[in-house]
């Protein structure tokens, strides 16, 4: 009976001494440390872009903008967090320094959402929009709030570029453009003698002659019926003498220098 005390008591010390051994090598072990990188905008991990329409409820939509200080998202939307849209510059085909980003959007459908940059879109050049998710602080932190992943583990963004794009009013010649008309005249007549023009159109009037002409409305020698219509002194040879029609009327004229000499000019709308 004794003999199985003492076989019991050494059990114990050899159990315990083991659980104290162990103790001792965990804390000795070595911990690998970790490294966290503060330059997220700068570095280059591989990624991979959300096919358009897989991303779920998550998704961002932006088409190509002007070179300009701000950007505008067409629409975009958070399934179930809210969120920012950040502006990369692409470098090499990834997304880069971060040039911008909107404020704290909402969950669901935001539409037109103007972001400020901090440098201006260059024409020609890409760019990348991304949908990050916020921390719960409402307020964007680059560390913090991490882009958002579709289930595939894709970044969710889309790639646009800067170009100056003219509008379409730009683009389409205006209908109502004025237009400049040729009145040749010289000593024996004006040609063509009888012109119709629309409102705002010019008429230019080239001395073909050899001596001073002087074109001016009627009536002789007041030129009052088309004011303004009156080139006021004598245009030598070679030279010429324009004037834009603002009026809708007849504009009947004459040479002030040779009052015989006549035309009319027609203005329309």
């Amino acid at each position: 009976m004794k003999d199985n005390k003492i076989v019991a008591i050494v059990l114990v010390i050899i159990i315990v001494a083991a659980a104290a051994l162990y103790v001792i090598q965990r804390r000795n072990a070595t911990v690998p440390s970790v490294t966290l990188s503060t330059n997220y905008h700068r570095a280059k991990p591989e990624v991979k872009t959300a096919p358009p329409g897989e991303a779920g409820k998550n998704t961002l939509t932006m088409e190509t903008q002007k070179p300009n200080s701000s950007v505008t998202v067409q629409e975009v939307s958070f399934a179930d967090t809210a969120g920012y849209v950040v502006i990369h510059k692409d470098e090499d085909g990834r997304p880069g320094l971060i040039i911008g980003h909107s404020a704290l959007l909402p969950i669901g459908n935001s539409q037109n959402t103007v972001i400020t940059l901090t440098t201006p879109l260059v024409d020609k050049n890409s760019y990348f929009a991304m949908l990050h998710k916020d921390n719960g602080d409402g307020v964007y932190n680059i560390i913090e709030d991490q882009p958002l992943r579709d289930e595939g583990d894709n970044i969710i963004m889309t790639k646009f570029d800067a170009l100056l794009i003219p509008t379409s009013e730009e683009q389409a010649p205006s209908q109502s453009a004025a237009k400049t008309y040729i009145i040749e005249m010289n000593e024996n007549s004006f040609s063509p003698a009888t012109l119709s023009i629309k409102k705002d159109d010019i008429v230019k009037f080239i001395n073909r002659g050899s001596t001073d002409m002087w074109p001016a409305s009627a009536v002789h020698p007041a030129h009052e019926v088309c004011p303004g219509f009156d080139a006021l002194q004598g245009i030598a040879p070679g030279s010429s003498y324009s004037h834009t029609f603002t009026l809708v009327k007849d504009c009947p004229f004459h040479d002030h220098l040779t009052p015989s000499l006549r035309g009319k000019i027609s203005v329309s709308e």
